[in-house]
């Protein structure tokens, strides 16, 4: 179950529930990330090592291939809100044996409302969101209306546990040449000046 209350695509607070781990996390902006009942905050010391298993989105189409072809240890730990918890889980030392390691996340072209308050937790937590050059960004700044009309996030983007940890992932995994921040809205953006 995910909740979360936005201004225009922009996270203030949400919540996470997990009724088969019996855990809560919920955080609100400048007010830090909880679970369950205690406030949990990522460690500063968390180094980069390539055997460290990441998860790679799907969404991010073809490229999603050269990032894993260069990566050791590749992981799918299923829905989004899943990967969030796996990530905060890892982070701080499992705080469930039930969950997957997942040290960094790699995601793009992602539904807005799928994010839902997963990178507030992350970031109120203490974590990074980092775009392929190794610039912290938020996700929400850059989005573009697909065919659909759902609002999708148009960078690839980083969620890392430190600053030092994301750009020592990003020079393993692939120039930042090989990346564009626009590499999935050229067609978006094209069909919405034509209208």
């Amino acid at each position: 179950v995910s909740l979360a209350l936005l201004k225009d695509t922009e996270p203030l607070l949400g919540a996470m529930y997990y009724p088969n781990l019996n855990i809560m996390l919920s955080a609100e902006r400048e007010q830090g990330t909880w679970l369950n009942d205690r406030k949990i905050i990522l460690p500063p010391t968390l180094h980069y090592a390539p055997e460290h298993p990441i998860r790679i989105s799907g969404s991010i189409g073809e490229m999603s291939k050269d990032w894993t072809a260069k990566t050791v240890k590749s992981i799918h730990t299923g829905s989004l809100c899943l990967t969030f918890l796996s990530l905060l889980s890892t982070a701080i030392q499992k705080f469930s044996t039930d969950l997957p390691e997942c040290f960094a996340y790699i995601g793009g072209n992602t539904p807005a409302y799928d994010l839902g308050a997963g990178p507030l937790m992350w970031t109120e937590a203490g974590g990074v969101i980092l775009d392929v050059d190794g610039k912290k960004i938020s996700p929400y700044d850059k989005t573009y209306t697909d065919e659909s009309g759902d609002v999708r996030i148009s960078v690839i983007y980083l969620m890392a546990p430190t600053d030092e940890y994301g750009k020592k992932l990003l020079e393993y995994l692939t120039p930042s040449a090989i990346l564009s921040p626009q590499t999935r809205v050229t067609k978006a953006t094209a069909r919405s000046k034509k209208k």
